[in-house]
């Protein structure tokens, strides 16, 4: 009886095991998906180790990573003016939905505005 709760036990750490590895992601700004931490590239092996086993540091990890990538798009912006061709580098965004996603934030209000007015 004990043996087999051992067992049992043994098979709820490991199927535990493997959904926290599931379910541990990890903001990628090259392309904005959120990858597995364990085959997420930017990540040594400690910072991968706490992902695994930490939600909350988990989640500490992916604000900062996403903090870091906001100031890379105010660079981005301040620097050329706009943050089109920017974002346009990013392969989530252009992938999901056939890239419905990455139209729908670079449509232009004011420029459609215009091209309204002047359709008149």
């Amino acid at each position: 009886m004990l043996k087999s709760l051992e067992l049992k036990e043994d098979k709820v750490a490991t199927e535990k095991d493997k959904w926290l590895e599931h379910k541990a992601r990890a903001f990628d700004p090259n392309t904005y998906y959120y990858l597995k931490a364990t085959i997420s590239h930017q990540l040594d092996k400690e910072i991968k180790l706490q992902i695994l086993t930490s939600k909350e540091t988990n989640i500490a990890i992916n604000t900062k990573l996403v903090d870091d990538e906001f100031d890379r798009q105010s660079k981005a912006l301040l620097d050329n003016g706009s943050i089109k061709e920017y974002i346009s580098g990013k392969r989530m965004l252009r992938e999901y939905k056939h890239g419905s996603l990455l139209k729908a934030l670079q449509y232009n209000k004011y420029h459609a505005r215009r091209q309204q007015a002047s359709d008149r």
